[in-house]
């Protein structure tokens, strides 16, 4: 089987496919093409990195070989050697996949948060700011994490690696009317993608409210950011938020293109970070923003079961990740605590009682990442995606040992990354 994870717009593995490539295509793969957006469960499983990716499989689903942005000029001598290698050497192939799923070490490392922190030292760019090298991607989740890490345990360092990465990104071309790209080609953010993804965009601006409480001058890219979103992914007729922009390339001519699918993950998360700003700025359009999103997850994102649609709106869509389940279920509190509206505080409940009652493992004691039976609910040792969001709605709700206990004890395969 090939596995083509690739989003619209995408193309650029098959972007001079010719006769040729579509025979070997058609004629010698089971070829299933997947948007990466539309299932994270099978882009988080499959993927390598990032996409455009092929990732070949065995026919029971294992995966045996794969790449990420392949060249086009490339791409089916490629396809032609997997071929050729797996006609000649299925049944090595197929022993050397069961060998090393036998091999795998016993998880060995401790989720331990100073590692983390250390791993987050060694990354950080100190002339640029931010952490790695190229592509660069702003990552909200390690800002905020080294905030709190310095807030809670007096560690300066940790806020100054903060500030010095927002500064420089601030002011940096990743920033476009007050929203930032989805990465730079670059280490010195002087490249950046023409993408904006509205993930992006909410973890940031909540990273910058937070960063605000202690220094003023962050407050004034938050209110940039509000506008950014209002202007660029709030559709006031609707009232959704888009998932995300995308420049055309310049053979296609000028202007952007909006992603018209509506995902319950990312309107989830630009709801919080609306009511963050609001309550920061005392700003009522953010504020009224937020509500009128959080009304359409409320009628089109959340079944009469308490299942949360992916894709809002779609009757035969995916229903249930653990990730939607958590999120949209937070922003449900939030509103409710910003408005009193026992709607949402009822909308939350009922997201929470179908993860407990569809998702929670038992015999493993978390969460599964999709509800039982699904393709992608499959068991690899790894603790699944969605756990670490799901101890924070149990402390939300003042299930502190259950939180504890869902991330105690866990270990990794790999030492802990930022």
């Amino acid at each position: 089987m090939l596995l083509y994870l690739a989003t619209p717009g995408g193309d650029g593995t098959f972007a001079r496919g010719g006769v040729a490539l579509e025979q070997l295509v058609q004629q010698d793969f089971a070829a299933v093409r997947v948007d990466p957006w539309h299932r994270p469960d099978l882009a988080r499983r499959f993927g390598a990195g990032g996409w455009p990716a092929l990732a070949l499989l065995l026919p029971d689903g294992r995966r045996f070989a794969g790449a990420v942005d392949v060249p086009p000029a490339n791409i089916r001598m490629f396809l032609w050697r997997l071929r050729e290698g797996f006609e000649k050497r299925r049944k090595q192939i197929v022993e050397s996949v069961e060998r090393h799923q036998r091999a795998l070490p016993a998880p060995l490392f401790t989720l331990d948060v100073e590692a983390v922190f250390a791993a987050a030292l060694a990354a950080h760019d100190r002339i640029d700011g931010g952490f790695g090298s190229a592509p660069k991607f702003c990552e909200p989740s390690v800002l905020a994490f080294l905030l709190e890490y310095g807030y809670q345990r007096d560690q300066p360092r940790a806020i100054e690696i903060v500030h010095h990465a927002l500064d420089q990104l601030l002011a940096s071309p990743m920033m476009h009317d007050g929203g930032v790209a989805a990465f730079s080609r670059t280490p010195d953010w002087a490249t950046p993608a023409g993408e904006f993804d509205a993930a992006d965009q909410a973890g940031l601006m909540r990273v910058l409210v937070r960063a605000a409480a202690h220094a003023e001058r962050f407050a004034v890219p938050v209110r940039a950011l509000v506008g950014f979103v209002e202007r660029e992914l709030y559709r006031s007729g609707e009232h959704r938020f888009v998932g995300r922009r995308v420049a055309h390339p310049p053979a296609a001519g000028t202007g952007w293109w909006s992603d018209p699918a509506v995902y319950a993950d990312r309107n989830a998360r630009l709801v919080r970070a609306c009511l963050a700003a609001a309550s920061l700025l005392a700003d009522r359009t953010a504020a009224a923003m937020a509500v009128k999103v959080g009304e359409q997850l409320l009628a089109r994102c959340l079944s009469p079961a308490g299942g949360v649609r992916h894709l809002c709106g779609a009757e035969d869509g995916l229903v249930g990740l653990l990730q939607d389940q958590v999120l949209v279920a937070l922003a449900f509190r939030d509103l409710y605590r910003a408005t009193g509206d026992a709607r949402f505080d009822e909308a939350a409940r009922r997201a929470k009682v179908y993860m407990e009652k569809h998702l929670y493992d038992r015999e493993q004691r978390h969460f599964r990442e999709t509800p039982a039976g699904m393709p992608a609910a499959y068991a690899d040792g790894l603790l699944p995606a969605g756990n670490a969001l799901a101890a924070i709605l149990l402390l939300e709700v003042g299930e502190v040992d259950r939180a504890r206990a869902l991330l105690s004890g866990r270990r990794l395969r790999q030492a802990p990354t930022r």
